[in-house]
């Protein structure tokens, strides 16, 4: 069997080759934020991993999805020799060889050499394990990682002095410097391991986390981790700027006194059990400073779990990978819509790569023409299991291995929900989408699910979502798109648990860019277009009653009656007492939906004062819809072929004398 060439492996993993003949690129194992896996090919055509991270070539087969085979010509069992050439028989150099700014050794319980981590002039990390003889190797090479200053943890502990832990090893030495015992974990936030739980049972341990998120959020799981068996107190350092750490603190002129003072007035963090209910007070929750709600989309889009609902084929694809462009590249979403610039995952799971190819290249193209890059943090996926039969578990492994993708599109929800044969389908559907939710929260993540209607329309649009309510009522945003087949316009409904108004826009789409733009509220564009429908009845130059054109255009009476006054009134139209409603066709504003025309009821520009038609000032119309004319006025009407006496009668031309 022909072995997996590097050509091939380096187009999947978009690697870059290296002058040495072998590739770098991102791991597919750890969170690689930087390229450390290192893939050359022998001279028999064996491939040769090695990952600076430490992460082994099994791991690393089984995440690329191929098999010993495909990497290796002979058997399985003959594969490991070259497993430990490509991890262990690796070149070493001495501490003075590895090029960097800052080196920290760690080491065991003992003080033997483990590993050093070295920091660049870049600000990028790598780590070497001790191969012996004032030798290192790059990467860890199976070794497990330990804590940095751990002979001073195990000796603080046992003599009952407090260990701050911090986010990094220049902060340890700052404390150090203080004559105070520090410690942090290698490969910085979120990489704290339930291992090193052990050397802090009855210690005291004072948490001091960077001041970002990521610092806090690392700084919460080494909390969650100790509780129960150390007494913590966790302390955000006053006067910090967004990313500063202790260094900069103790930089910026503040001395070991002022963190003792610190520590003292902080109380320990309660030793809970993760079952119990945790509470908090109303002036807890007043004097917490939280921060405002994130919206991927303007008004229309927060963070957290969504569902973007309507009939198929309808264009909620469409939509839903206009969001995704605009969100990945950061510009405007719907023509005028901020966004929140992101890497997006788009699963495209009912399409296949020509309808996906032949979609996106209208849209590029669109946006090309507007002078907009095309964004590479924009992602897509065909397939997902089933999110019962383990499609959670990958959305999971994704979400921990990426986490630059901060937006997930999932189209649509009906190819990754398993229906239920039995049993309660409200409850099934919340354990689910509730789990889903739950994702986003802990995850930080959000999520936008597509899914269908009914066939049969409710009067609440969130009740035309297929499937029981268990569904809606556990996303926190919901987006209706509707629309009449064959009309480019459509209706976008939009609420949830972040959105204060409720909304109704109206939307156009776009068949050279294939993309949906705004064009304002839907109920003043509803109103206009009403507004051009009765027009449209009355340009035919005939008089239409009421009733006739409430009959034409199959609408309510009232509602026609109301719409024809308010055209009367505004002097589009005029009535003729008996015979009906005509067009005025001495009014020249005849294109009501246009925005830009000045007589548009929507256009803000419009200053809505009283019309005059034909010289002829209109009060408001009596019930019987007649029309009063002022006295005296004998000026021709609008109907063809007749005028008007002072008496308000009409007759024909051929009856008047000239005079």
């Amino acid at each position: 069997m022909k072995a997996l060439t590097l050509e091939e492996l380096s187009i999947r993993l978009n690697g870059k080759f290296k002058s040495d003949g072998s590739f770098q690129c991102k791991c597919p194992v750890h969170d690689d934020k930087k390229p450390s896996l290192n893939i050359k090919q022998a001279e028999d055509g064996k491939l040769l991993f090695c990952c600076y991270a430490g992460c082994k070539t099994e791991d690393i087969i089984k995440a690329l999805d191929i098999t010993w085979k495909d990497a290796f010509k002979e058997k399985e069992e003959e594969f490991f020799p070259y497993y430990e050439k490509a991890i262990v028989n690796f070149k070493t150099y001495t501490k003075e060889e590895i090029q960097g700014i800052a080196k920290y050794i760690y080491t065991d319980a003992t003080g033997n050499p483990v590993m050093m981590a070295v920091r660049t002039a870049k600000k990028d990390f790598f780590q070497y394990s001790y191969a012996g003889d004032g030798k290192w190797k790059s990467g860890l090479n199976g070794r497990p990682p330990v804590l940095y200053n751990l002979p001073e943890v195990i000796n603080a502990v046992k003599n009952n002095i407090p260990v701050f832990i911090v986010e990094g090893e220049k902060d340890v030495e700052t404390l150090r410097s203080l004559n105070l015992v520090g410690t942090t974990n290698p490969m910085g936030a979120g990489k704290w391991k339930p291992d090193y739980n052990c050397y802090f049972k009855d210690a005291k341990v004072i948490l001091l986390p960077d001041n970002d998120r990521p610092g806090r959020e690392h700084m919460g799981k080494v909390m969650e981790n100790l509780k129960g068996i150390a007494t913590l107190k966790y302390i955000e350092l006053p006067g910090l700027r967004d990313k500063q750490d202790v260094s900069d603190w103790i930089q910026a002129g503040n001395k070991r006194k002022q963190l003792m003072e610190l520590v003292k007035k902080t109380q320990a963090v309660k030793a809970e059990n993760k079952d119990d209910i945790k509470t908090f007070t109303l002036k807890e929750l007043l004097a917490e400073s939280l921060p405002p709600v994130k919206w991927l989309v303007q008004d229309i889009l927060p963070e957290g779990l969504s569902l973007l609902l309507g009939k198929p084929k309808i264009g909620k694809s469409f939509l839903a990978f206009n969001f995704a462009c605009a969100i990945a590249s950061g510009t405007n979403a719907l023509s005028n819509m901020k966004t929140e610039k992101t890497g997006v995952l788009y699963f495209a799971i009912e399409d296949h790569k020509r309808r996906l190819q032949d979609r996106v290249v209208k849209m590029v193209n669109a946006m090309i023409q507007a002078g907009e890059e095309i964004p590479d943090n924009l992602e897509f996926s065909l397939h997902m299991k089933k999110l019962q039969e383990g499609g959670m578990d990958q959305l999971k492994r994704l979400i921990d291995s990426r986490p630059e993708i901060k937006f997930i599109i999932i189209d649509t929800l009906g190819r990754v929900r398993k229906t239920s044969s039995g049993g309660n389908a409200y409850e099934i559907d919340t354990d689910l989408i509730g789990e889903v939710q739950e994702l986003c929260k802990t995850r930080n993540i959000s999520i936008l699910l597509l899914h269908h209607t009914k066939k049969m329309k409710e009067s609440d649009y969130i009740d035309d979502c297929s499937g029981s309510t268990g569904i809606t009522g556990s996303v926190d945003t919901i987006l209706k798109l509707s629309r009449n087949r064959n009309e480019k316009e459509a209706i976008l409904q939009v609420t949830g648990r972040d959105i204060i108004h409720e909304q109704e826009l109206a939307i156009s789409f776009n068949d050279i860019s294939l993309s949906w733009e705004l064009l304002g509220d839907a109920e003043e564009f509803r109103i206009s277009k009403e507004r051009k429908e009765v027009l449209d009845v009355l340009r035919d130059g005939q008089p239409h009653k009421l009733k006739e054109i409430a009959d034409r255009l199959k609408k309510n009476y009232n509602a026609v009656k109301y719409l024809c006054w308010k055209l009367d009134n505004e002097g589009y139209i005029y009535n003729l007492s008996g015979y009906g409603y005509m067009l005025n066709n001495n009014n020249n504003n005849t294109n009501l939906t246009n925005p830009a025309n000045p007589a548009n009821p929507t256009n803000p520009a419009n200053p809505n004062e009283k019309v005059s038609r034909l010289g002829v000032e209109i009060d408001t119309p009596n019930p019987d819809d007649s029309i009063v004319m002022k006295e005296n006025d004998n000026r021709v009407s609008g109907l063809a072929g007749l005028a008007v006496n002072e008496n308000n009668e009409y007759f024909s031309e051929e009856d008047v004398i000239p005079f």
